[in-house]
């Protein structure tokens, strides 16, 4: 011992006052003279060792303890610190051999069990974890870190009733142990008990309110309940406390994202990959946000970036179908949709995505696209009720005279296409017929949506819900008819049709193919778009509408039609202005064959995906490889702000329709725009839709039956300037004049539609 022993006592009590006051330099250097006089003095060595620790010299720190150790080898703290930093710098055998050197001087120290239990869970040793939990909870009942971890472990074992009574026990001992609100709102979440898991994160917060990652949690299942505005705010709280938190940031981007603000989503998202590179979920979340911008080519390398990293995880391959879709690289995209499914086969969008994308193929026949749908859909499960909700009642004779209730299910009630053509049968529905009742699964809302909800007799915001839930509601609506406007496009509720929530099903609008979905009995269309003998080509019974499938709004501020581009010119402008994926191989080597039947010619294309360098240059190469130079492309991003995008109709004399999936609102608005469309009719609904709208406006010689027809049409359409004067002038009228802009018609007919769905289900 030092020569005096009080002088030394009192500079080691100095010394460790200036340890728990957090001066770590001075405390270190006072212990280190200590040391000069007592070089194995296990106390000072213990304390010097943990000074250290919090001054991020980890390796000093174990060097300390080592030799405290060997000092004196009988103090279990020692030993359970030593663990501790081991365990921390990945040593885990020789922390594993700390931990029970500590519990055999020591049985009944609690934390050397649990950080024991700790590191043998991790590595799957669950029995003995489980052991040594169970006994640092005898020793301590309240202790809420040993109760969280042990009912984390029974969780993962498949025992989650003895985890939430083990958190109920807790609780009762502790009412505000914020660890045991948290894991048990957390399983609670996992069983969809969603309002119960919410009113815990609550109460979690109030006993320990800076705690981000709870502010986090709220937010997810807040989104789930619907209420996007709360989700929103607690993610904003969570950064405010901790903005490094990647997991806010994310889910923060990607609610802005489905709320139709991509910036505001791609700032976000950026932070949370810079935070957590190796999250694929994040990864992909952002690339999914590159691509509503456009931003192909980042888009695709994030999405293979994931696929690299992460190969077990289906965000990859979903992104990278995405991707690939965008460029029209259809054959590819379906592949990669197909390898997130075998990733992830309980999730439905690969699946929906695999089934939307292989529209755009041009390697399909109709019978072809039949069987696909009918193979995929049956794998989109129906989750955990059993169809149907509620049995289907035989129909009665009030069917044939009350008014039907009609249920329209979208997550599409916003500025969109879908929403285009819906709002004007909408508005115009006779409720002595149908009583339409509309289940708005969008989060996005805008002008829209509310001129939407003024119209329906009654409204669900249904944003978040869970199949069981909206199916459960649809059921209790007592709806006749659930009318789906999706199929499987991106937000589809296919889990919801194939719960059967009501006694018949239809699909209108919104997909333009057979659904595959047994469930679904009907699907909408008009006698161009399915004549008689096509049925064969759908799982669905056929109710065809005597005018037009289509009611066309057109926008009050749609600029005039303008002069003839030809005059002023010199040349002809064919133009496109159709989604890049529907310009397929085929498609790129007919409009080269009428490029090079027309001298002189020019065509514009316009796409949301040729925002990307790239992706324009890849189609200028497959339309140079067809044999058309450059300077006859105008290859360009789309024109921001409808009426100026609807402008730039005035540069094109002849709008051409891709092939096999050709325009719908595309179509509708270069008509509108006095411009003639040139459509090649196949054989299935997305390949007929310009057929219909070209029989309706009263010029169906526009609509080809072969490929050699189709450029003839158009060669000819561009050697004859006065007739494309002529149509120039009389287009709008005439389709004003049309069923396609009668919205009372197309409502009426609609309605008769339905009456006769609800009563035949022969």
């Amino acid at each position: 011992m030092h020569a005096d022993s009080g002088s030394f006592q009192e500079a080691l009590d100095a010394a460790v006052a200036l340890h728990r006051r957090g001066a770590l330099a001075e405390a270190i250097a006072r212990y280190e003279r200590l040391l000069i006089d007592e070089p194995r003095h296990a106390a000072v060595l213990a304390n010097l060792a943990s000074a250290l620790k919090r001054a991020g010299r980890d390796g000093e720190a174990l060097e300390c303890l080592r030799r405290a150790l060997e000092a004196d080898a009988t103090r279990p703290e020692v030993w359970f610190n030593q663990g501790n930093l081991l365990h921390q710098t990945g040593r885990l055998p020789e922390a594993e051999a700390s931990f029970r050197r500590a519990l055999a001087l020591d049985p009944a120290m609690v934390p050397a069990q649990v950080n024991l239990a700790n590191l043998l869970r991790d590595q799957r040793c669950f029995e003995e974890a489980e052991r040594l939990y169970r006994e640092a909870l005898r020793l301590q009942p309240d202790l809420a870190v040993a109760a969280t971890n042990l009912a984390r472990l029974l969780a993962h074992t498949g025992r989650a009733d003895e985890a939430i009574e083990l958190h109920r026990r807790i609780l009762r001992l502790a009412p505000q142990s914020a660890a045991s609100l948290r894991g048990l709102a957390l399983l609670l979440y996992q069983r969809r008990e969603l309002e119960e898991a919410a009113r815990l994160y609550q109460q979690a917060i109030e006993a320990e309110p800076r705690h981000a990652d709870t502010f986090n949690s709220l937010g997810v299942v807040l989104k789930e309940l619907g209420r996007s505005a709360e989700a929103v705010g607690c993610w904003e709280q969570a950064l405010a406390l901790d903005p490094a938190l990647a997991a806010a940031h994310n889910n923060l981007g990607a609610m802005f994202r489905l709320r139709r603000q991509p910036q505001g989503a791609i700032a976000h998202l950026r932070e949370a990959v810079r935070l957590a590179p190796d999250d694929a979920m994040a990864g992909a979340n952002l690339a999914h946000a590159l691509l509503d911008l456009g931003q192909v080519a980042e888009a695709e390398a994030l999405a293979r970036g994931i696929i690299a990293a992460h190969p077990e995880s289906a965000d990859g391959p979903l992104m990278l179908g995405f991707a690939l879709t965008q460029q029209a690289r259809i054959e590819e995209a379906f592949a990669a949709f197909m390898e997130a499914h075998r990733l992830k086969p309980e999730a439905p969008a690969p699946l929906s995505n695999a089934l939307f994308a292989s529209l755009y193929s041009d390697q399909r026949d109709a019978a072809q696209h039949l069987a696909t749908h009918r193979e995929l859909a049956a794998r989109l499960a129906p989750g955990r009720a059993d169809p149907p909700v509620r049995p289907a009642p035989p129909p009665d004779q009030s069917l044939r005279v009350r008014p039907l209730r009609v249920g329209y299910l979208s997550p599409d009630f916003r500025s969109h296409p879908v929403a285009y053509f819906f709002e004007p049968v909408l508005a115009n529905h006779d409720r002595a017929n149908v009583v339409p009742i509309c289940y708005a699964t969008n989060e996005a809302k805008d002008e829209v949506t509310a001129r939407l909800r003024r119209d329906a007799a009654e409204w669900r915001d249904c944003e978040g819900w869970d199949d069981d839930r909206l199916a459960a509601q649809i059921a209790a609506d007592r709806i006749d008819i659930l009318v789906d406007l999706a199929g499987h496009t991106a937000g589809n509720r296919a889990g919801v049709l194939r719960r059967k929530p009501a006694p018949v099903q239809a699909l209108y609008l919104g997909y333009p193919c057979t659904s595959g979905l047994p469930e679904i009995d009907w699907l909408i269309a008009d006698a161009h778009i399915c004549p008689p003998g096509h049925e064969r080509f759908y799982s669905e019974r056929i109710a065809r509408l005597p005018g037009s499938f289509w009611c066309y709004q057109p926008r009050s501020f749609a600029p005039e039609c303008g002069p003839l581009p030809a005059r002023a010119n010199g040349f002809v402008t064919f133009g496109s202005f159709n989604t890049l994926p529907k310009l397929s191989p085929t498609t790129v080597r007919l409009w080269a064959r009428i490029l090079g039947a027309v001298p002189g010619s020019r065509l514009v294309v316009k796409a949301l995906a040729l925002a990307d360098a790239f992706t324009r240059e890849l189609l200028r190469r497959r339309f140079v490889a067809a044999g058309i130079h450059p300077d006859r492309l105008a290859i360009e991003p789309p024109t921001i702000g409808l009426q100026d995008f609807l402008g730039e109709y005035r540069r094109i004399d002849i709008a051409l329709d891709p092939v096999p999936y050709v325009g719908g609102t595309t179509t509708c608005e270069a008509l509108w725009m006095g411009v003639p469309v040139v459509t090649l009719a196949g054989a299935h609904f997305f390949s007929r839709m310009a057929l219909s709208f070209l029989h309706n406006v009263g010029h169906a010689a526009l609509a080809a039956d072969s490929s050699d027809e189709y450029v003839r049409i158009a060669a000819g359409l561009a050697a004859g300037p006065p007739r494309l004067e002529s149509l120039r002038q009389s287009l709008r009228p005439t389709m004003a004049a049309s069923p396609i802009c009668d919205a009372p018609r197309a409502a009426r007919e609609l309605e008769e539609a339905f009456r006769k769905m609800a009563f035949d289900r022969s």
